[in-house]
């Protein structure tokens, strides 16, 4: 899965006398087959019509019992990730984000990880793993609102509560896109 996420690899079919599909096999792209998959994964990105306008106010409880609302936030980059324990491609992406979070430590940005799961079995997850989010439990009917059909799900909301950034799965660029459109905020 991480290899086919960066774009190093494809997936090559066996298909047996039977026309059945067994399995597949993981080989090195080469670098023509690269491009062609980064120029699909920017045509993948998802256009949100979410983008554009004033994100709906929420206020939420996270995992240490401290209550965050959107109303508290103003003034600041608020940098949403949707997700869920069992989401591989979710867990797959987590060493990168703790990335981008000490990255911006210092700035107005706050990172928030609305997850489905139940505290519990985020704090079990958090015990072997560091996200260094702040994690809000139970987040599914904040993921209605935000109209989350797919994880990962990274949404970006601006000093004046304005939605700026959407996108949902992990590709190749997800990371560097979240790292440009929050530099770009900073600026503003």
């Amino acid at each position: 899965m991480e290899l086919l996420m960066k774009g190093t690899h494809i997936p090559e079919p066996y298909i047996n006398d039977k026309k059945e599909l067994k399995l597949f096999v993981l080989r090195p792209a080469s670098k023509e087959e690269q491009e062609q998959m980064k120029a699909m994964q920017g045509q993948m990105t998802p256009k949100s019509d979410l983008i554009g306008k004033k994100a709906d106010p929420f206020s939420v409880t996270d995992i240490n019992g401290n209550t965050i609302s959107l109303e508290s936030l103003k003034g600041k980059i608020v940098v949403i990730n949707f997700w869920f324990v069992e989401c591989k491609p979710c867990i797959m992406e987590i060493p990168e984000l703790n990335k981008i979070v000490d990255l911006y430590k210092d700035k107005e940005v706050v990172f928030l990880g609305f997850a489905t799961n139940e505290q519990s079995k985020i704090i079990t997850f958090l015990e072997k793993n560091v996200f260094k989010y702040t994690i809000i439990p139970k987040s599914q009917d904040i993921a209605k609102t935000f109209g989350v059909k797919h994880y990962p799900t990274h949404i970006i909301i601006d000093k004046h509560a304005v939605i700026t950034y959407c996108t949902s799965g992990l590709g190749a660029n997800t990371i560097d896109d979240l790292k440009i459109e929050i530099s770009k905020q900073l600026a503003e």
